[in-house]
């Protein structure tokens, strides 16, 4: 399928723009036979790309990650966090990742010690912690 970030982005504008209809009736039936994937996994390759790019992406006050992510699974913790702390937690991990030699690094496994604050996210703070 190519590119993750590529794949994302042009899934999100075929499912949001629904370019599908013309020859399927849902975004799901058009994963499943155009792609053979199923709505689940392109809403994760949709998710995961607009993390990537973040983390590609200079802000005030932040430089573009030096490392970036291979694939979706590896940025999919990362979907529920604020932009900034997606960073802050992508570059934690990769420091962390010493001599990390392009071996599937990381992945959900690898934020375990993060989350966020399900009250704090409800009354829309959003801190990312240490568990």
């Amino acid at each position: 399928m190519g590119s993750f970030i590529a794949v994302g982005k042009a899934l999100h504008a075929i499912r949001d723009q629904r370019l599908y209809r013309e020859r399927y009736k849902t975004f799901e039936d058009y994963c499943k036979g155009k792609w053979g994937v199923g709505r689940a996994y392109a809403n994760y390759l949709v998710s995961g790309s607009q993390v990537a790019v973040n983390l590609a992406t200079r802000v005030a006050l932040y430089t573009p990650c030096e490392i970036l992510p291979i694939n979706e699974a590896q940025v999919r913790p990362l979907v529920a966090l604020e932009p900034n702390q997606q960073r802050e937690v992508w570059e934690v991990a990769v420091r962390s990742a010493d001599g990390w030699q392009g071996l599937p690094f990381p992945n959900a496994g690898d934020f375990s010690e993060w989350r966020i604050s399900r009250r704090n996210r409800r009354n829309g703070v959003g801190d990312v912690r240490p568990v």
